[in-house]
């Protein structure tokens, strides 16, 4: 029996399925670029609100949006489609367990996909509660077989309240503390003390002790110190839901007159 047909017929078939395999690669590889180069990908990260009290669920969204003219399929080597990270404090993904199985995700043109929706309840990585403050809640996209991370613009939230503190000169100093956060400050405590002065005459401290400071309204210091020379002023506040702050500035007196030498940046000072 002559085999000699039979063997280039294989020969024929390999050569064959070669050059199909040849011609799939460089397909599949043209299909699936590393990164976003038309910005058709846009991620979002998304809360419920900006200003929270202390204690209270953050609600964090994450979406896509597909800004380009026809639909993108995403494909992740994992169920983990989003992170968030908060200052450095809180990140999502620490400790979480994901499937290691493909998910794929079509984003149709002109419209959204949620990746990711969950609470931060204020907690830091040690599950403890965060200060009284700002903070910037980064997001994104996890790393896809078509995409690297594609991040979102950052939001700012603020849990707690908002103190500013001014420093008026003139005859005497006046001291303002006022809410201007969007919730009461409470149990607002502290003390302001002026000393210095031309051998130190100068030596004058008040407490001040308030249970609801209302927003928009001030606690109000003022003094009259006499005398010449240089003195140093000294503020130091707590709240329930603001930040401790201590905040120092200098200032020159030539008998009644106050002028506060206190650099720019410590004039009006803001803090959560």
């Amino acid at each position: 029996m002559d085999k000699k047909p039979l063997i280039s017929k294989g020969l024929a078939i390999g050569i064959i399925l070669l050059f199909v395999g040849v011609a799939i690669v460089p397909s599949i590889n043209a299909n699936n670029p590393r990164m976003s180069l038309d910005n058709d990908l846009i991620v979002v990260v998304q809360t419920d609100k900006l200003n929270y009290q202390i204690g209270e669920p953050v609600e964090i969204s994450i979406y896509v949006e597909n800004h380009g003219e026809t639909d993108i399929i995403v494909v992740f080597p994992t169920s983990q489609k989003a992170d968030f990270w908060i200052g450095h404090n809180f990140l999502w993904s620490a400790g979480k367990v994901f499937i290691s199985m493909v998910f794929t995700v079509t984003i149709p043109s002109g419209k959204r996909i949620y990746l990711l929706n969950d609470s931060w309840e204020q907690v830091d990585l040690g599950g403890d509660q965060v200060r009284p403050g700002q903070y910037s809640i980064n997001g994104w996209m996890v790393e896809s077989y078509q995409y690297p991370e594609i991040h979102a613009e950052a939001v700012d939230i603020r849990i707690g309240s908002k103190l500013e503190i001014n420093v008026h000169g003139g005859i005497g100093v006046t001291i303002s503390m006022t809410d201007v956060g969007v919730f009461n400050i409470t149990n607002v405590k502290g003390d302001v003390s002026l000393k210095g002065g031309l051998f130190g005459f100068i030596n004058l401290t008040e407490s001040f002790d308030v249970e609801n400071l209302v927003v928009n309204e001030s606690i109000l210091k003022t003094f009259h110190p006499v005398g010449f020379g240089t003195i140093k002023m000294e503020i130091i506040v707590s709240a329930s839901n603001v930040e401790e702050l201590n905040l120092e500035g200098r200032m020159s007196v030539i008998l009644f007159l106050v002028n506060p030498i206190i650099p720019p940046y410590k004039i009006i000072e803001e803090y959560q």
